[in-house]
Protein backbone atom coordinates (compact mmCIF):
# COMPACT_ATOMS: atom_id res chain seq x y z
CA UNK A 1 0.00 0.00 0.00
CA UNK A 2 1.66 3.54 -0.77
CA UNK A 3 2.28 5.79 1.78
CA UNK A 4 0.08 8.56 1.17
CA UNK A 5 -2.72 5.77 1.21
CA UNK A 6 -2.18 4.78 4.58
CA UNK A 7 -1.64 8.19 5.91
CA UNK A 8 -5.00 9.36 4.05
CA UNK A 9 -6.31 5.92 6.40
CA UNK A 10 -4.43 7.33 9.39
CA UNK A 11 -6.06 11.00 9.17
CA UNK A 12 -9.61 9.40 8.32
CA UNK A 13 -9.65 7.30 11.48
CA UNK A 14 -8.47 10.34 13.89
CA UNK A 15 -11.57 12.28 12.44
CA UNK A 16 -13.41 9.66 12.48
CA UNK A 17 -12.50 9.37 16.33
CA UNK A 18 -12.78 12.73 17.62
CA UNK A 19 -15.78 14.38 15.47
CA UNK A 20 -18.50 11.76 15.58
CA UNK A 21 -20.47 11.89 18.86
CA UNK A 22 -22.41 8.64 19.57
CA UNK A 23 -26.37 9.75 20.02
CA UNK A 24 -27.69 7.47 22.85
CA UNK A 25 -31.30 7.87 24.12
CA UNK A 26 -32.01 7.36 27.30
CA UNK A 27 -35.06 5.03 28.91
CA UNK A 28 -37.55 6.44 31.02
CA UNK A 29 -37.09 5.65 34.52
CA UNK A 30 -38.68 6.63 37.94
CA UNK A 31 -35.74 7.28 39.54
CA UNK A 32 -34.34 9.57 36.78
CA UNK A 33 -34.44 12.97 37.93
CA UNK A 34 -32.34 14.69 34.94
CA UNK A 35 -34.09 16.03 31.81
CA UNK A 36 -32.81 13.85 28.95
CA UNK A 37 -31.88 15.09 25.37
CA UNK A 38 -34.69 15.91 22.79
CA UNK A 39 -32.67 16.19 20.24
CA UNK A 40 -28.84 15.77 19.27
CA UNK A 41 -26.32 17.01 16.20
CA UNK A 42 -23.80 15.12 14.54
CA UNK A 43 -21.56 16.04 11.80
CA UNK A 44 -18.73 13.73 10.00
CA UNK A 45 -16.21 14.53 7.56
CA UNK A 46 -15.95 12.45 4.56
CA UNK A 47 -12.54 11.49 3.32
CA UNK A 48 -12.00 8.56 0.94
CA UNK A 49 -9.89 7.72 -2.72
CA UNK A 50 -11.11 5.54 -5.31
CA UNK A 51 -9.51 5.33 -9.11
CA UNK A 52 -12.53 6.68 -10.37
CA UNK A 53 -13.11 9.72 -8.27
CA UNK A 54 -8.96 10.15 -7.31
CA UNK A 55 -9.81 12.18 -3.57
CA UNK A 56 -13.33 12.65 -2.70
CA UNK A 57 -14.58 14.84 0.39
CA UNK A 58 -17.41 16.30 2.29
CA UNK A 59 -19.42 16.30 5.11
CA UNK A 60 -22.53 14.19 6.43
CA UNK A 61 -24.91 15.65 9.22
CA UNK A 62 -27.16 13.68 11.53
CA UNK A 63 -29.30 15.82 13.55
CA UNK A 64 -32.10 13.66 15.48
CA UNK A 65 -34.83 14.71 17.71
CA UNK A 66 -38.58 13.85 18.91
CA UNK A 67 -41.00 16.37 19.67
CA UNK A 68 -41.42 17.73 22.88
CA UNK A 69 -44.49 15.91 23.68
CA UNK A 70 -43.53 12.11 22.58
CA UNK A 71 -42.62 9.79 25.45
CA UNK A 72 -38.26 9.49 25.22
CA UNK A 73 -38.35 5.64 24.83
CA UNK A 74 -39.83 6.87 21.06
CA UNK A 75 -37.86 6.29 18.20
CA UNK A 76 -36.31 9.78 16.88
CA UNK A 77 -36.61 11.28 13.82
CA UNK A 78 -33.51 11.55 11.89
CA UNK A 79 -32.52 13.95 8.96
CA UNK A 80 -29.26 13.32 7.29
CA UNK A 81 -28.20 15.52 4.70
CA UNK A 82 -24.65 14.73 3.12
CA UNK A 83 -22.31 16.17 0.20
CA UNK A 84 -19.29 14.98 -1.18
CA UNK A 85 -17.20 16.34 -4.20
CA UNK A 86 -14.57 14.76 -6.14
CA UNK A 87 -10.93 15.56 -7.50
CA UNK A 88 -12.52 14.75 -10.91
CA UNK A 89 -15.48 17.53 -10.16
CA UNK A 90 -17.95 14.65 -9.30
CA UNK A 91 -20.84 15.93 -7.16
CA UNK A 92 -22.98 13.36 -4.94
CA UNK A 93 -25.79 15.32 -2.67
CA UNK A 94 -28.30 13.36 -0.32
CA UNK A 95 -31.06 14.21 1.79
CA UNK A 96 -32.41 11.10 4.05
CA UNK A 97 -34.95 11.72 6.22
CA UNK A 98 -36.56 9.15 8.91
CA UNK A 99 -39.62 10.77 10.54
CA UNK A 100 -41.91 9.46 13.15
CA UNK A 101 -45.04 11.38 13.81
CA UNK A 102 -48.35 11.31 15.93
CA UNK A 103 -46.71 9.17 18.81
CA UNK A 104 -45.11 6.62 16.24
CA UNK A 105 -48.76 6.50 13.75
CA UNK A 106 -47.23 7.17 11.14
CA UNK A 107 -43.52 7.38 9.66
CA UNK A 108 -42.13 8.94 6.58
CA UNK A 109 -39.09 7.37 5.26
CA UNK A 110 -37.36 9.37 2.00
CA UNK A 111 -34.31 9.94 0.40
CA UNK A 112 -33.71 12.54 -2.20
CA UNK A 113 -30.23 12.59 -4.15
CA UNK A 114 -28.70 14.36 -6.92
CA UNK A 115 -25.25 12.68 -8.80
CA UNK A 116 -23.22 14.36 -11.33
CA UNK A 117 -20.72 12.38 -12.72
CA UNK A 118 -18.12 13.26 -15.77
CA UNK A 119 -16.55 10.55 -17.28
CA UNK A 120 -15.02 8.98 -20.38
CA UNK A 121 -16.20 6.31 -23.04
CA UNK A 122 -14.49 4.45 -24.71
CA UNK A 123 -17.37 2.67 -26.93
CA UNK A 124 -18.54 -1.12 -26.44
CA UNK A 125 -16.43 -3.63 -26.83
CA UNK A 126 -12.73 -4.85 -25.52
CA UNK A 127 -11.14 -4.10 -28.59
CA UNK A 128 -12.56 -0.30 -28.56
CA UNK A 129 -9.24 1.82 -29.01
CA UNK A 130 -7.94 4.16 -26.45
CA UNK A 131 -7.98 7.32 -29.21
CA UNK A 132 -11.82 7.03 -29.13
CA UNK A 133 -12.17 8.25 -25.77
CA UNK A 134 -15.79 10.70 -25.34
CA UNK A 135 -16.22 12.74 -22.27
CA UNK A 136 -19.83 12.97 -20.66
CA UNK A 137 -21.64 13.43 -17.72
CA UNK A 138 -24.07 11.67 -16.52
CA UNK A 139 -26.55 13.43 -14.39
CA UNK A 140 -28.94 11.94 -11.87
CA UNK A 141 -32.10 12.90 -9.38
CA UNK A 142 -33.35 10.34 -7.36
CA UNK A 143 -36.35 10.47 -5.31
CA UNK A 144 -38.05 7.94 -3.26
CA UNK A 145 -40.64 8.36 -0.38
CA UNK A 146 -41.90 5.22 1.54
CA UNK A 147 -44.99 6.42 3.98
CA UNK A 148 -46.20 4.14 6.83
CA UNK A 149 -49.98 4.62 9.12
CA UNK A 150 -49.82 2.22 11.83
CA UNK A 151 -53.20 0.04 11.51
CA UNK A 152 -52.41 -2.33 14.92
CA UNK A 153 -49.86 -3.10 17.10
CA UNK A 154 -47.89 -4.58 14.45
CA UNK A 155 -49.77 -3.81 11.05
CA UNK A 156 -48.80 -0.66 9.32
CA UNK A 157 -50.53 0.10 5.23
CA UNK A 158 -47.40 1.66 2.90
CA UNK A 159 -47.61 3.72 0.40
CA UNK A 160 -44.53 3.94 -1.81
CA UNK A 161 -43.12 6.63 -4.09
CA UNK A 162 -40.50 6.06 -6.58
Amino acid sequence: MPFIKKILILIILILCNFTYPILVFGEESAQDTLKKKRSDLAWLPILYYTPETKIAGGTLINYCYRKSGSKITNRPSIIMPSFVYTQKKQIIGELRVDLYLKNESYNLKGYTGYIEYPDKFYGIGSKAPADMEEGYTSRMIKLRVDFYKKLYSYVFFRFLFY
